[in-house]
């Protein structure tokens, strides 16, 4: 096995450890079915030479999952999925483009031999599963460019090669279900539970088919449009031609011809193995779109203006369906065209990307049960964190203190959030920005809670909600104070609200659970209800709610004059990457969005009541789904053996129509019909027809399932064709490959132009950085690894990433080295000589200084001698500056 920490695009030292293979298939009954191998000791390349594992594959939607895992956690190293019908592909491609492939050879089944040989898999590691949408779902691989979720334990990404390892496979399909006399039933694929992400993939299958459908009516449209006045006029000629020489009669051939001719261009594109390419190309042209939705399609510099927002603390915050106190929290949303109607919306989003969702800026933690909560801590959203890591330039998330400000105010919590000034909508191209008080945006605070009787995160009771719109907050700076909750829907509102009003709750009585008292003034008047009438009863206090629920709300917009500007390129550069990082979180956010709106207890039982519907929905629209994409793929050579089977057999129906005209195949089909009931009607003596029906009902009452062998065949036919989406997960990772590459261009230009403009990067590049790691009692060798990484110098610190694509996508660093005081280059200690290689140390660097644990030295390895120059010529011209 190759070495199990490699990278995709280079390699790395390799890693010793002990090692073994599992291999478990889906469906089979739990862990109790997967096989494994022997543990391989101390090496980065194990060779497990394990026994050959045999599996019975039960139907065509098992799949196989192989992990390599550290024997001493545990835990998976690498996975890899293989899929039933991924496997047959395999074969199938590599049928298509034999040589000596004849149509005689197609159309015997049982001369297919099973491919036998060594594969090389890729070991991916983030999946949760690693079976089906798990392992093969984009959409759950958030990030940047291609999308990638964390995996915070181990730095790593979901989909990132952690190794390879080589199988020797050999797969065989049961051709005697289908060229059996008496064939068994081929089982179908288990239903699916309910899932957010199927549905969704179910709508872009839908979605696939009705482009096809709509590239099909382009394609006939050009033909007839004159565009190419050569091609046109070539249709026509023929067009005219079989008008006037067709004989009519034999019109049912026509069909069947031009089905033929399709089928022929369609293997002689499988034959030159352009199939796959297609699938992959496909995957290209959705990263091209997807970087277009991404990208800002305006030219006019937009100003950042500076959101700063806390919520202290509530009162009166009871569930509105029980009466009952919760565990509440806040959240703080952006929404750049809240109070703009549907006309406005299209308007403005065709425009400018980034309002196509809202953005979330952060939210508080939990109050603890109590129905007057105080919140100690804001914390920043995930989007807030990447825009914070994405702007280097400390001046704008620097604490800044308003006048009006009081003292104690100084150690409130806040999250600071950039919004950029609105642009000018309902042109082609965007160029001029609107007055800050044009924007039809609101900050919203809305309220939630889990309550005691309702603990599923998923749903959580939605309070209520502030609407703060940003034009008041341009005008006044600064707000601060109690605001009433307003019940309108999250999207809802078309009109600016009157923060006066607010949700009034009826006379409920419930137990009072007095909150112990705060020294903090603030604290204590938001302890305190705003209506509540105390009365007495035995042991147990009753209050009477009466009063509105509150928040307490501190917020303040600054427009970028009121804080110090940058230079004229970064600051066109900083509002580029803001716009960019906000389309990117709205369009992820528009295409995972759950679509359930409310979330209260009672819509909660409505969900929970209508699971096994929309369950029975699902599954039902993806049979139908994949009876059309097999019927489909049975004509353009998906399977070989089976596309020409339909192909011979196309040719003799051809045939039968181009010889005997259509009108008296009609008429025998018509008369046969008539003929069959005459006879049962008056032919048949009663004595033969009581025989049908006791023979028909017995046979019902035995076996009411038992089809015909030939009715067997055709369905286990069909049954084994691949769907579209079995082709998509067979090229799945080789398609994410493609679009990867394309993804590395763009972003490496992007990167460049916001390192000089932005950053103003002294030095960066692509190194190793020397780090410790964890050997077990029986392993040997070093104490440490080389770890890629990508690092810079700014100003006077030196800085690292796990990667590039961890900078592009705002991740936090890895570490800091602040060139202050005592720091610059180090040489290497006898201890370092004696643990490198001969061809290592001419490119080693060492660098300490300022960490974040005090004085640090950081180890480096640069890929070439010229890398290593350029480095310290950096590190020694920021040192001397700092002297």
């Amino acid at each position: 096995m190759d070495d199990l920490l490699e990278r995709e695009e280079r390699g790395s030292p390799l890693r010793g450890g002990d090692h073994y293979c599992r291999v478990t298939p889906s469906g089979g009954g739990g862990e109790e079915s997967s096989r494994r191998t022997r543990t391989v000791f101390q090496t980065a390349r194990p060779r497990f030479d394990g026994e050959e594992m045999t599996f019975s594959v039960a139907h065509f939607g098992v799949e196989f999952r192989i992990e390599v895992l550290d024997a001493n956690t545990d835990r998976p190293v690498g996975t890899s999925l293989l899929t039933t019908q991924g496997l047959l592909q395999r074969q199938r491609d590599a049928l298509s483009t034999e040589s000596g492939l004849t149509l005689r050879t197609l159309l015997d089944p049982r001369s297919q031999r099973p491919l036998r040989g060594t594969v090389k898999l890729e070991l991916r590691t983030g999946v949760k599963s690693g079976f089906g949408l798990d392992f093969f779902n984009a959409a759950k691989m958030k990030g940047s460019g291609d999308g990638v979720s964390r995996e915070k334990d181990e730095g790593t990404r979901a989909g990132e090669i952690r190794g390879w390892v080589e199988v020797d496979l050999l797969f065989e399909e049961d051709v005697d279900l289908i060229c059996d006399a008496d064939p068994q039933v081929c089982p179908p694929r288990p239903p699916d539970d309910f899932n957010v992400d199927l549905i969704q993939i179910h709508i872009a299958r839908i979605g696939a088919l009705v482009e096809d459908v709509k590239k099909a009516a382009d394609n006939y449209n050009y033909l007839v449009s004159w565009k190419d006045p050569a091609l046109t006029f070539l249709s026509l000629m023929i067009f005219v031609f079989s008008c006037i020489r067709f004989d009519t009669e034999y019109v049912g051939s026509l069909p069947v011809l031009l089905l033929l001719l399709y089928m022929i261009y369609l293997a002689k594109v499988r034959r030159q193995g352009d199939f796959k390419q297609r699938w992959i190309q496909k995957e290209k042209d959705a990263r091209i779109e997807a970087e277009k939705k991404m990208a800002v399609s305006y030219s006019v510099y937009r100003p950042v203006g500076c959101l700063d927002v806390t919520v202290l603390s509530g009162k009166n915050l009871y569930s509105r369906e029980l009466g009952l106190p919760g565990s509440l929290f806040a959240s703080v949303i952006w929404d750049p065209i809240k109070f703009a109607d549907e006309k406005t919306r299209k308007s403005i989003v065709k425009s400018d990307q980034l309002t196509r969702g809202y953005h979330l800026v952060g939210m508080t933690t939990s109050g603890g049960l109590t129905a007057n909560p105080v919140w100690a801590e804001m914390i920043e959203s995930d989007e807030t964190r990447r825009l914070k890591q994405l702007l280097p330039t400390t001046d704008f998330w620097a604490p800044q203190k308003e006048k009006n400000e009081t003292p104690e105010a100084e150690d409130w919590p806040f999250v600071r959030f950039p919004i950029l000034q609105p642009l000018e909508h309902g042109v082609k191209t965007s160029s001029k920005v609107l007055p800050w008080q044009s924007s039809p945006g609101a900050v919203i605070i809305q309220i939630r809670f889990h309550d005691i009787l309702n603990r599923l995160p998923v749903f959580d009771d939605l309070l209520g909600e502030v609407i703060l719109p940003l034009s008041r907050l341009v005008k006044e700076r600064y707000v601060e104070g109690w605001f009433k909750l307003h019940e309108n829907g999250f999207f809802e509102s078309s009109s600016v609200p009157t923060l006066d009003d607010g949700i009034q709750y009826p006379v409920l009585e419930i137990g009072n659970d007095k909150p112990q008292s705060l020294d903090d003034k603030l604290n204590r008047k938001a302890m305190e209800p705003s209506h509540e009438d105390e009365t007495t009863d035995g042991e147990h206090a009753i209050t009477t709610i009466q009063g509105y629920p509150e928040v307490y709300i501190k917020i303040s917009f600054r427009t970028p004059k009121h804080y110090v500007e940058m230079t004229a390129d970064a600051e066109k550069e900083a509002s580029i990457v803001i716009a960019e990082e906000m389309i990117r979180s709205a369009v992820d956010d528009k295409d995972s969005s759950l679509g359930l709106i409310g979330s209260s207890i009672s819509t909660f039982n409505t969900v929970r009541g209508l699971g096994g519907s929309v369950q029975y929905v699902q599954n039902q629209l993806g049979s139908v789904l994949d009876v059309v994409e097999q019927a489909r793929n049975i004509f353009n050579f998906a399977d070989p053996r089976k596309s020409a089977l339909i192909f011979a057999g196309l040719t003799a129906v051809w045939i039968v129509l181009a010889v005997i005209p259509t009108r008296l195949l009609i008429l025998v089909g018509g008369l046969g019909q008539y003929a069959a009931t005459f006879y049962g009607a008056f032919l048949e003596s009663p004595k033969q027809k009581d025989t049908r029906s006791d023979h028909a009902v017995t046979t019902d009452e035995e076996d009411d399932s038992k089809q015909s062998p030939f009715a067997t065949r055709v369905a286990n036919f069909f049954t084994s064709l691949p769907t579209d989406e079995d082709l998509r997960r067979t090229y799945f990772w080789e398609a994410r490959r493609v679009g990867e590459r394309y993804r590395q261009k763009l972003a490496a230009s992007k990167r460049q132009s916001r390192l000089k403009k932005l950053w103003r990067a002294q030095w960066f590049g692509t190194i190793e950085v020397k780090e410790r790691r964890l050997l077990h009692a029986n392993q040997t060798g070093r104490a440490w690894a080389w770890e890629a990484a990508f690092a810079l110098i700014q100003g006077h610190r030196f800085v690292w990433w796990k990667s590039e694509k961890h900078f592009d996508d705002g991740e936090a660093p890895l570490g800091n080295i602040f060139f202050a005081g005592h720091a610059g280059l180090a040489g290497l200690s006898p201890l370092d000589l004696r643990e490198l290689t001969p061809e290592e140390i001419p490119l080693v660097v060492c660098i300490f200084g300022r960490g974040a644990e005090g004085q640090q030295k950081i180890t480096l390895l640069a890929p070439t001698r010229q890398i290593k120059d350029a480095l310290e010529d950096a590190v020694l011209n920021v040192s001397d500056k700092n002297d």
